[in-house]
């Protein structure tokens, strides 16, 4: 068991630790059904042969800028469903580099592959997207609802939100404006009000 000496904001962090230490041949046994929901919803392990990737530019007219990303698909079949991917936040490309990775290049070749349109797109101000490099949460969730509308128009079928961190955030603001809206995954989003957030970074 570990020592109760780690500490948020005053809060020993040791017990939650100590719980699922105690917990890991739960969480071992639960690995299996969860990777089993995962394969229901992103079809993991069924790779489709050729697909697709184009540039795509579209607008946020209220704003007045252009956003330019990579649309990719299955080539010849029609997609299992679309997905927009949202970056955290900072000025990031549609690549969500970070230290010479590209976390969303490998998200979207993946589920690509296994039949889902896909878009990606730069932040404003960044790549060849135009507009300020410095957004609020209400402008990212401004410039993702323009891309969903312009998946909207290429794609009939259900289309959601993938967004990391910041971008989760973003995806449930356009998800609770627009019922519409088919699914939304969260990748480290966070699970806390965005002052509490901030404190703790």
């Amino acid at each position: 068991p570990m020592a109760a000496k780690t500490e948020v904001d005053g809060l020993s962090v040791a017990p939650v630790l100590d719980d699922l230490v105690a917990q890991r041949t739960t969480i071992a046994q639960a690995k299996a059904p969860l990777f089993a929901a995962l394969a229901a919803v992103f079809g993991f392990g069924v790779a489709s042969a050729q697909a697709m990737e184009e540039p795509v530019t579209f607008h946020n007219d209220k704003a007045g800028i252009s956003l330019v990303g990579t649309l990719t698909g299955p080539d010849g079949a029609p997609p299992r469903a679309a997905v927009v991917l949202l970056t955290g936040s900072g000025a990031l490309d549609r690549d969500e580099t970070i230290f010479g990775h590209k976390p969303f290049k490998v998200i979207a070749e993946h589920l690509t592959q296994r039949g889902y349109l896909v878009l990606r797109y730069d932040d404003r101000g960044v790549g060849q997207s135009s507009g300020a490099r410095d957004t609020t949460t209400s402008e990212a969730a401004a410039d993702a609802e323009a891309a969903f509308d312009f998946v909207k128009r290429q794609f009939a079928g259900p289309t959601g939100f993938l967004g990391h961190s910041q971008g989760g955030t973003v995806g449930a603001i356009v998800a609770a404006r627009r019922p519409e809206v088919g699914f939304l995954v969260m990748l480290s989003g966070p699970a806390l009000p965005g002052s509490v957030v901030l404190r703790g970074q």
